[in-house]
């Protein structure tokens, strides 16, 4: 079974709730090939966050709408971890409002 640790450093915008993440999720990964016992975990960040974790993994010094990391490839024993999304909440729903 896929489990989704949702980290939410800041409130989530009017238009996403945490069992949507959960639900996306899942669904993307429906048919993988990797086990049952996989892991994720996405964070929800304010701007001055993804600033520096842009800054600091893409040498982009400004806030960007998410960022994506790879877990590693194999972990012995428990659970496969697939990786880290970062989502900027502010920058999704300021980019959500302008393009509708």
């Amino acid at each position: 079974m896929l489990t989704v640790d949702i980290n939410a450093q800041a409130p989530l915008p009017r238009i996403l709730s945490e069992q949507q993440l959960v639900c996306w999720a899942k669904h993307a990964l429906l048919g993988d090939e990797r086990g049952p016992n996989c892991e994720l975990a996405i964070a929800v960040v304010d701007e001055p966050s993804i600033r520096e974790l842009n800054k600091n993994f893409r040498a982009i010094d400004k806030p960007t709408n998410v960022l994506a990391f790879a877990g590693a490839s194999d972990t012995p024993g428990g659970n496969q971890h697939l990786g880290d999304i970062v989502i900027c909440a502010p920058v999704i729903e300021r980019e959500a409002i302008a393009q509708h």
